[in-house]
């Protein structure tokens, strides 16, 4: 009886066994922890920045100015002497570039240089300046002139020597030879004078 029993319990012992065995080979395996340092260690890529498009570099226009009219000039037609005297005949019209007459005192108007003279030497076709220009001289120093007074209806006439050069209109000093006295004379004309009180 007794053998029959630990038989029994043998037998039961061993199939416990076979059980829990059998028991732990269908479990899953336990599994670590997940780990915090190698996640730390390892930090976050940037994000790729957008490239910026390509600019185009700035083109500058160059726009040329308008060429200036050309300017009609009055000029000589023949060279003049000092003294010599300017008339229409002697003049033409003539065009220059406008950057060669851009100065303020070239004449324009031909009437501004009739009846005038040459103040020096002046070349043919060439602009003419104010400059280049005097009043005719009606009397010149040491020439004799017709010196005339007058005294309401009285006008009384006598030769006298200028000495001074006059245009028209200037007053100069003349000298009356018939009373030796020095006057002065308002030009009138071509070596005449009228004596001014």
């Amino acid at each position: 009886m007794i053998r029959v029993l630990f038989l029994f319990a043998l037998a039961a012992g061993i199939s416990l066994m076979a059980v829990t065995f059998a028991h732990a080979q269908d479990a899953p395996p336990l599994s670590s922890p997940p780990s915090s340092t190698a996640d730390e260690s390892v930090p976050a890529a940037a994000p790729n920045p957008t490239p910026a498009p390509p600019t185009t570099p700035a083109v500058t226009k160059h726009v040329a100015a308008p060429t200036p009219a050309p300017v009609d000039l009055p000029v000589l037609t023949t060279p003049k002497n000092v003294n010599e005297v300017i008339d229409a005949n002697d003049l033409i019209i003539q065009s220059f570039p406008a950057q060669r007459v851009s100065g303020g005192d070239i004449i324009h108007d031909s009437s501004q240089i009739i009846g005038l003279a040459a103040r020096r030497p002046l070349q043919a076709g060439q602009p003419i300046r104010l400059i280049d220009l005097k009043k005719e001289e009606l009397v010149q120093r040491g020439s004799d002139v017709s010196l005339t007074f007058r005294n309401g209806s009285l006008e009384i006439t006598a030769m006298g020597k200028a000495l001074e050069n006059g245009s028209l209109g200037d007053v100069i000093k003349i000298t009356n030879v018939g009373t030796n006295r020095t006057v002065d004379a308002k030009v009138t004309g071509p070596n005449q004078a009228q004596v001014v009180e």
